[in-house]
């Protein structure tokens, strides 16, 4: 059935869209809320439109016309019959819909009901039907691959199944979106946890353990006077893929971690051979610290104060003594809990006002923190996974006081 003029598609809209918010990422919106901003000029999260808006009059619901059925010609019938006039059949009327309770499901409700009055065809209907279940449902997924073997949670950490999580999420591409740092005191199994990614993962190993003389030629090699380039574990495992830990980071030198910056975020790296190398799809790069990188205290003495740069690239996953870990080994009775996965109850559209409203707390108040643009791309994947206290300490808070929380807390 040919559209009429009021009709439009779903991917009209997301043209129209993209004209005026030339800014705005339409997989995070569904087409209802996309019409809703084209005829308010605002999208869901704050963000006015900066392009031209199309006439509202394209969105107006048609009112669907009564068909009045056409009369059927009276059959001519013998005498001896009395003449049967058929009973027109009457339009059927839709029966009332109940609106779904999933998100999915309200969602697809409220994009179907904006166009219920217009006449389309069931093959537009399930157009829409398709693009609204793709864009729901792989907005921000994450899949934990073990490659065939369970993860025996009673020999892990408590937090093992969030540091696998991390691990594991990528983005659409399939690049890696997260580094964790591992933040506990000494002897509290960070180095075991990044082995056990490794084995369960079926990745190489490798680590290096950072002081304050710890050179970037340890991780990146260096061109010698006979042999030319030596290549390292780093240098393998970031080329061709791999689990590597940078541990005690809070030790080094923070003018030498600065120099990894690209390397962890940007996914390429610059080597003494001149290559510029790509950053494997299977390369996972965990950190272990005694601190958050804020400097020294009582206890970590040594500890270095990290550059913003730097730390703003990692996710900070405390790492603390899981005292039941041990329980079977001391032959001590005790109930074991692993932290399981769960959702952080935000939206795409509620963490990004948080991150952005703490972000700009930070220039109001001047509390020395940083919050970037890269927690919103790394919370994304991650906002069904990770329980809420866990997602905004590692990506926002990051071990900053409280008092300092709940001055930044205050300006949201």
């Amino acid at each position: 059935m040919p559209r009429t003029k009021s009709s439009i598609s779903a991917q009209e809209v997301r043209k129209l869209a993209a004209v005026a918010f030339p800014r705005m990422s339409s997989q995070f919106f569904s087409t209802s809320q996309l019409i809703a901003a084209l005829q308010t000029g605002e999208l869901p999260d704050g963000r006015k439109a900066t392009g031209s808006l199309p006439d509202t009059s394209l969105f107006a619901s048609t009112p669907k016309p009564t068909l009045t059925p056409r009369p059927k010609p009276v059959k001519q019938v013998q005498e001896d019959k009395p003449i049967v006039t058929p009973t027109p059949t009457p339009t059927p009327t839709p029966a009332p819909s109940t609106k779904p309770a999933s998100d999915t499901a309200t969602e697809l409700y409220n994009a179907i009901q904006r166009i219920a009055g217009q006449n389309i065809d069931a093959e537009t209907v399930r157009a829409i039907v398709r693009e609204e279940i793709g864009r729901t449902t792989e907005r921000h997924t994450v899949t934990i691959c073990l490659n065939g073997i369970d993860c025996d949670t009673t020999q892990t950490h408590v937090n093992f199944l969030y540091l696998l999580a991390l691990c594991e999420a990528k983005s659409a591409e399939g690049n890696r979106l997260v580094n964790p740092l591992l933040i506990g005191p000494a002897g509290s199994g960070k180095t075991t946890a990044a082995k056990q990614v490794a084995d369960l993962l079926k990745l190489e190993y490798g680590h290096l353990a950072f002081d304050e003389e710890t050179s970037p030629s340890r991780l990146l090699g260096f061109i010698d006077a006979v042999s030319g380039y030596k290549r390292t574990n780093f240098r393998d495992i970031y080329e061709n893929g791999g689990v590597y830990l940078l541990d005690e980071i809070d030790r080094a030198n923070p003018n030498c971690l600065t120099i990894f910056n690209a390397a962890l975020a940007n996914g390429y790296c610059s080597f003494p051979d001149g290559e510029l190398v790509q950053r494997h799809r299977d390369c996972i790069l965990i950190a272990g610290a005694n601190t958050h990188g804020k400097g020294a205290d009582h206890n970590y003495v040594a500890a270095n104060h990290l550059d913003a740069s730097t730390t703003d690239r990692f996710f900070n996953l405390g790492w603390d003594y899981d005292w039941t870990l041990f329980h079977a080994m001391c032959d001590v009775r005790g109930e074991r809990k692993v932290h399981q996965l769960c959702k952080s109850g935000h939206t795409p559209a509620s963490w990004f006002k948080l991150v952005k409203g703490v972000a700009e707390g930070i220039k109001g108040t001047g509390v020395r923190h940083v919050v970037s643009p890269r927690a919103i791309i790394a919370g994304l994947p991650l906002l069904d996974v990770l329980p809420r206290e866990i997602l905004e300490e590692g990506l926002i808070w990051k071990g900053l006081p409280e008092i300092q929380r709940q001055q930044l807390r205050n300006t949201l």
